[in-house]
């Protein structure tokens, strides 16, 4: 589907007024849909803007939510289509299962990007400053922003296990089961971050011999990377486990 003019028109006319006062639309927005604990439009790079689809509800949605390219919302819902699979409700967290999750989830996007464009079924805009005006994006374009958001998906999943360490500290208090802590905050960061990116370099190497096999081996990519500093793995592992799955909250930690 093709976006028509006036949407263009319309999404134009938004990144202008945007430009203009930043911060005031944003709140002026936020408040006429009744969002005001949150701003609606996201910043990126120096006053630049995204907010593309080729669909008329997606537009309007984009408008509203103002993510843009919105790829880590894309991943999340992956998240959960995975963790649907694996979990099930009230059981216990897996390191191993929620890291390959995250792999998995931008493996999906990263397919559907390569093959939108391929097919040309996949249209995404972006204002562009100097054109002074919406364009369609390439193929690199979506899969660079694609690469930042899946960034913060370790940066999620860093913050839940930093969270996990500190929680030992107040069953310690109460006298309650605690695991000893073994590595520091930055060890634990230094750890999640480097092993997904390399679970995401390690995927795209092998994605171009044999995408659908090499998505079906995401897992075992994952542990064998993981499993590469052996007492890190377990330590996480054993975190992870105190957290219960909550299905409504499949994508989140």
């Amino acid at each position: 589907m093709v976006i028509t003019e006036t949407i263009q028109k319309s999404m134009q006319r938004a990144q202008e007024d945007i430009q203009k006062n930043a911060k005031e639309y944003r709140q002026q927005y936020a408040e006429k849909m009744g969002n005001s604990q949150r701003d609606s439009y996201e910043q990126v790079g120096e006053g630049e803007f995204y907010c593309f689809t080729y669909d008329k509800n997606l537009v309007q949605n984009a408008m509203r939510q103002g993510m843009r390219g919105d790829y880590l919302c894309e991943m999340q819902n992956c998240q959960k289509e995975y963790a649907k699979g694996v979990y099930t409700q009230g059981c216990s967290r897996d390191f191993l299962t929620d890291i390959t999750r995250n792999v998995y989830a931008y493996a999906k996007v990263y397919q559907d990007i390569v093959n939108g464009h391929a097919d040309g079924s996949r249209k995404r805009y972006q204002y562009d400053r100097e054109l002074g005006k919406m364009r369609e994006m390439t193929m690199e374009e979506e899969l660079s922003l694609l690469d930042q958001d899946y960034e913060q998906l370790a940066s999620l999943e860093t913050f839940a296990m930093i969270s996990q360490m500190h929680a030992q500290e107040t069953l310690n208090y109460y006298n309650k089961p605690a695991i000893p802590a073994q590595y520091n905050k930055d060890q634990i960061k230094a750890y999640i971050e480097d092993s997904s990116s390399a679970m995401k370099n390690c995927f795209l190497r092998k994605y171009d011999e044999n995408p659908s096999q090499t998505v079906r081996d995401l897992k075992s990519i994952a542990m064998e990377i993981l499993s590469v500093n052996k007492g890190m793995f377990e330590y996480c592992t054993a975190l992870k486990a105190q957290i219960q799955y909550i299905g409504r909250d499949a994508g989140g930690r």
